[in-house]
């Protein structure tokens, strides 16, 4: 009889101590893992005749590295902007750019958690046409990477309309209009897909009119999360009308900051001619 007793309490001693082990496991991986930060800024590249917008992701805590991380684009309350102002088609000069999300698209009503890219990715293989996919990276201690947003244009079209399903542009050396007091003047928004700015897909392309019209606002909504990441980290760009113009602000909860304007934005860059 006790040596029944003995053995049930060295089989019992055993499982607290297996339990015990794996409960204090799990708290020291859970203390170790990532917590990734999306800055509170809308970082801009200035090209010839456009301007990349970025979000910064930073590593802010924790010991692992941060894998399989991904950013996902929701586009919010997106029917009437997509089916007053987006195209199909965008050519300009040797590239010709087509939107997955137009118009006529089977899915044109809903842009919900899709991938977008890096600017430094890792290779995880190839996806519609053999194009790379840029959608994962791997983010370590002390380090950051940026997310790919969206190219911004100025356009002068010929038959200057927010109707049509395709343009077809060429470079200028003509600067913007600082007062944007020309009617003739449109903004284009090339958001990309999950394979990058170089490709030829585009999520979704606007054709915006100066001045805005009916145009409200549209709320871009990233979300970041990954592997050994604690938590998903989430921020919202806007684009909204501001008189004669656009503007591009941060969302942060409910707090709007960091506005800027089309056209400071833009000040510097070359309108492209379409038709």
């Amino acid at each position: 009889m006790c040596l029944i007793i003995t053995s049930i309490v060295g089989v019992a001693g055993t499982l607290s101590g297996v339990v015990l082990g794996t409960f204090l496991q799990r708290i020291l991986l859970f203390r170790d893992m990532v917590k990734l930060k999306i800055e509170d800024d809308i970082e801009r590249q200035v090209f010839s005749q456009s301007i990349r917008i970025r979000l910064r992701v930073s590593y802010k805590k924790g010991n692992l590295v941060a894998q399989s991380v991904v950013g996902l684009l929701t586009l919010e309350k997106a029917e009437k902007v997509i089916k007053n102002y987006a195209i199909c088609e965008f050519k300009e000069n040797r590239d010709n750019w087509q939107a997955i999300v137009c118009k006529q698209g089977k899915f044109q009503d809903e842009i919900k958690d899709e991938p977008l890219p890096w600017q430094v990715w890792s290779d995880i293989g190839k996806g519609f046409n053999d194009i790379t996919y840029r959608y994962s990276t791997s983010i370590s201690k002390k380090s950051s990477n940026k997310i790919e947003l969206m190219d911004i244009y100025k356009v002068v079209p010929n038959n200057p309309s927010s109707n049509s399903i395709s343009l077809v542009c060429q470079k200028t050396q003509q600067k913007p209009n600082q007062n944007n007091s020309n009617p003739n003047y449109f903004y284009i928004l090339r958001i990309f897909a999950e394979y990058g700015p170089d490709p030829y897909l585009a999520r979704l392309i606007l054709f915006l009119p100066i001045p805005p019209n009916d145009f409200d606002s549209i709320l871009m909504k990233v979300k970041v999360s990954g592997t050994n990441v604690k938590g998903a980290e989430e921020k919202g760009v806007i684009v909204q009308s501001n008189g004669n113009d656009y503007e591009i602000c941060l969302k942060d909860r409910e707090i709007i900051k960091k506005c800027k304007k089309f056209s400071d934005l833009t000040s510097s860059i070359n309108t492209l001619e379409c038709h």
